[in-house]
């Protein structure tokens, strides 16, 4: 018995070994295997110190041998998982097209670069969006436009500094996310992103961009808005002409004007103008209202729009600010509350406002916000009247500040 006593002296010595190979894979294999080495001599010569009869060396093989096989195999198998598991990570994180970092990689980032730039460091963000790139899709194909796409990735990836991030935000747009830089740098940042894709020789022609610099503004509460910024920027541009780079402090805020110019018509008469579902009671009914929601998010857009229901007021959904937008063209149809969310993939949240108080003076505007980081205050937001909601939604905050808002509507008229 003295011997195998012996033998399981120190193989109780090799558990963490055992840890350490499934833990650390390749590398932890050949750590596991050398730790056990030298654990099995200092054990072999403390027992010949003690006395103790030396150990069945064919168990003593044995048990080696199949040390070194589990060590192997488990290193093996963690390397497997661990390469599994960053291909995972890398995936969730990067645009597989243009191996870019993607939208969420990219909200991510700006999130802790927003919460320096709270703490006093400077912060500009650039939106990019490729001219004409559905026209260019149609005429040359889909797999043309991604050559595309991969030809301007490379461009922002060797112009972006590691400390900061360029990312494919959707579609043909990019957002680069420049830490420690004005807006004045940030426009400098684009313009040699601009020369350099002018540079590319492609065999269909030249490519151009348009880009929307902004920067963080005291007042802004969360990301969302200084890249909404950056997109309201950006519209200016491309209603300038496209291929070139405007900055947010250049772009004159649209006049407001007072509230109540609607007419009391049923939402039904615009039903023929969109595919998004109109619903409600007749706005000329007292005490009740008419909404509109604009939330690409069709649960975010549903859950708000079943707040509004319960409160007993109209409501007209739409799932793009262009939808939105067509409705609102209709001088019959009364809307009293607009309801967003802020970043959406067609327009911002903000440029869509803009553009709505032209339609509509003076409307009152609920924004709704997944990255609040405190309140708003940045005299940017459009809107004659506006409130802000963070997600996830709060049905109790968000009754009342709907009915606020269609409050002081009510009020103006």
């Amino acid at each position: 018995m003295s011997a195998e006593a012996g033998v399981l002296v120190w193989l109780t010595a090799l558990v963490p070994a055992f840890l350490f190979a499934f833990y650390k894979g390749w590398r932890g294999a050949s750590g596991a295997l050398a730790l056990g080495m030298a654990v099995l001599t200092a054990t072999q010569v403390a027992l010949l110190a003690l006395g103790v009869s030396e150990p069945n060396w064919s168990v003593l093989l044995g048990l080696v041998v199949v040390y070194i096989a589990v060590c192997l195999g488990l290193g093996t198998f963690a390397e497997l998982l661990h390469g599994a598991r960053q291909d995972a990570e890398r995936q969730a994180l990067t645009d597989v097209l243009t191996d870019l970092p993607n939208r969420r990689h990219a909200l991510l980032v700006l999130d802790r670069a927003f919460a320096a730039a709270e703490r006093g460091a400077p912060l500009s963000v650039a939106l990019f969006d490729l001219d004409h790139f559905k026209r260019f899709n149609d005429r040359y194909g889909h797999e043309v436009g991604d050559e595309v796409l991969k030809a301007f990735a490379g461009i922002l990836k060797a112009r972006t500094r590691r400390m900061n991030l360029s990312a494919r935000f959707g579609g043909e747009e990019f957002l680069s996310v420049l830490s420690e830089a004005t807006p004045e740098e940030a426009e400098t940042f684009s313009e040699h992103v601009r020369e350099d894709l002018r540079r590319v020789d492609l065999p269909w022609g030249p490519v151009t961009v348009s880009c929307g610099v902004a920067g963080y503004a005291r007042g802004m509460g969360a990301p969302d808005f200084l890249v909404a910024a950056a997109d309201q920027a950006l519209f200016a541009a491309k209603e300038q002409g496209r291929d070139r780079t405007v900055m947010t402090d250049l772009v004159s805020p649209s006049p407001v004007g007072p509230v109540g110019t609607a007419v009391d018509v049923p939402p039904s008469t615009a039903e023929g103008s969109a595919t998004d579902a109109t619903d409600g009671p007749h706005p000329s009914q007292e005490g009740r209202r008419t909404v509109m929601v604009v939330d690409d998010d069709d649960h975010v857009r549903r859950t708000i729009v079943e707040v509004i229901r319960d409160l007993e007021h109209g409501v007209i959904e739409a799932g793009s600010p262009l939808t939105a937008l067509d409705l609102l063209k209709h001088p019959g149809l009364r809307v009293d509350l607009l309801v967003t969310d802020v970043m959406m993939p067609e327009m911002s949240g903000i440029t869509f406002v803009e553009r709505a108080s032209k339609q509509r003076p003076g409307i009152p505007v609920l924004y709704v916000s997944g990255y609040m980081h405190g309140e708003v205050s940045w005299p940017g937001v459009p809107g004659s009247a506006t409130d802000f909601v963070a997600k996830p939604l709060s049905i109790e905050v968000l009754s009342q500040k709907v009915e606020r808002l269609l409050g002081i509507g009510a009020s103006s008229r």
